[in-house]
């Protein structure tokens, strides 16, 4: 979908407002049921829902080998309306808009200001999501359009929640939950609209591309999900991502006590080349997750503490990637694995979270090193605390610091966010 001018923005919002005035048709009754049709009509279209998302954030990098550092304070809004169903059909449309307050200091990737580091966070308006969807038929939901698609832990397709500008998918969906404890998902997809916005030349994927998902959660001690990601990418420059991606994946808990649960994940996928891929490709990916969660530590306090160990396998030329991955949320906060390196990437990290009266508190630890040889990459570890008030309002502190060995250079970075949701 095309990018959105400020005015289209303007216009969304105008409708999305005056929508609910739409007067109801007056009733005849020679007319009783034409009218009480137009009237569900009007029901649907004027009693749906909004949305409301407002959220501002500072960002700051201190990166070795850039003089400058950057300074990014950015104000994302996103505003929203989903109708009510008539005859199982439902429609919503999302707008959003990012802008940079004061002068830039930061290379947004689109700004020309590459004496910065880059905060992927470009100003832009445009629709985040435009969808209809379809519910007539028994445990059954079709979608198509512009929406937001996460599966499973977002390692492989997710919506990158944590940049101002949302990833999303122009797509058509089919998801089934007629069988026990199973769901059913079938994704075609044609394009993707990343966070970098249409002017980058990192811009939007286009591809047509198949993304299969089918989970089980009826075992007790936790869910498998087995999948299928077809990426075939339709830009000659992008062919190298196109890639066919099998594999299986299997997570869950089991209470120790009142007081201790036991949490665990296994994950393995089979990575190839696909379509007009000239690359020859043949990786796989492993992951093993174990912790333990104290709910009731103390009087309002929880713990939880997790172990994991991350392998995207790499020969020197070809390595495992996740292009359409929340990439934020695994290897580290300071994005310095974005895209795995040549000789491949294994992570082992630890997590500590703490949650006291609302308080979320969450530290990690990463040790990075190369899969096909002996090199060390470096280090990371990050700190996050974050506080809701009055169930809309968020706080949050973020800070991240990536000691480099053999790969990219030492790099800090401080994020402040403040957000309200509706």
């Amino acid at each position: 979908m095309p990018y959105c001018k400020p005015r289209s923005f303007i216009v969304l919002l105008a409708f999305a407002l005056l929508l609910p005035c739409i007067p109801g048709a007056p009733a005849r009754s020679e007319e009783a049921p034409a009218a009480t049709a137009y009237q569900r009509l009007i029901e649907a279209l004027t009693k749906g829902k909004f949305n409301v998302n407002v959220r501002y954030r500072y960002e700051h990098v201190d990166q070795d080998g850039i003089g400058r550092n950057a300074n990014a304070n950015t104000l994302r809004t996103r505003l929203g309306y989903t109708t009510g169903a008539f005859h199982g059909f439902s429609m919503k449309v999302e707008g959003e808009n990012v802008v940079a307050l004061g002068a830039d200091r930061y290379n947004s990737t689109t700004n020309g200001l590459s004496s910065y580091p880059v905060v992927a966070d470009p100003e832009e308006t445009e629709f985040n999501q435009v969808y209809l969807r379809y519910t007539g038929l028994k445990d059954t939901a079709i979608t198509g359009g512009r929406q937001r698609i996460i599966f499973d832990n977002a390692r492989f397709v997710g919506n990158v929640g944590w940049r101002q500008n949302e990833q999303t998918f122009d797509a058509a969906q089919v998801n089934f939950t007629g069988l026990p404890k199973t769901e059913l998902s079938y994704v075609y997809l044609w394009k993707v609209n990343r966070v970098f916005s249409d002017e980058s030349v990192n811009g939007n994927f286009r591809m047509n591309s198949h993304l299969l998902n089918a989970s089980y959660d009826g075992f007790g001690l936790g869910k498998l999900t087995a999948y299928a990601y077809l990426l075939d990418f339709n830009r000659a420059s992008q062919s190298g991502n196109s890639t066919q991606t099998y594999g299986l994946r299997f997570n869950g808990g089991y209470k120790i006590n009142d007081n201790t649960k036991l949490l665990y994940a296994l994950e393995s996928a089979h990575q190839r080349d696909y379509a007009d891929n000239a690359n020859s490709i043949n990786q796989n990916y492993y992951n093993g997750e174990v912790g333990l969660a104290f709910p009731k530590v103390m009087k309002n306090l929880s713990v939880t503490g997790k172990i994991g160990y991350e392998v995207l396998e790499g020969d020197g030329v070809q390595a495992f990637q996740t292009p359409l991955a929340t990439l934020h949320a695994f290897n580290g906060w300071t994005d310095k694995f974005l895209t795995t390196p040549a000789d491949g990437i294994e992570d082992l990290y630890f997590k500590l979270a703490l949650n006291y009266r609302g308080v979320k508190v969450l530290g990690v630890y990463h040790d990075f090193n190369a899969d096909n040889t002996d090199a060390d990459y470096g280090t990371e570890w990050g700190v996050s605390i974050s506080r809701k008030f009055f169930k809309r309002f968020l706080l949050g502190l973020k800070y991240a610091d990536y000691s480099a060995e053999s790969f990219a250079t030492d790099t800090r970075k401080v994020w402040l966010t403040a957000q309200f949701d509706y």
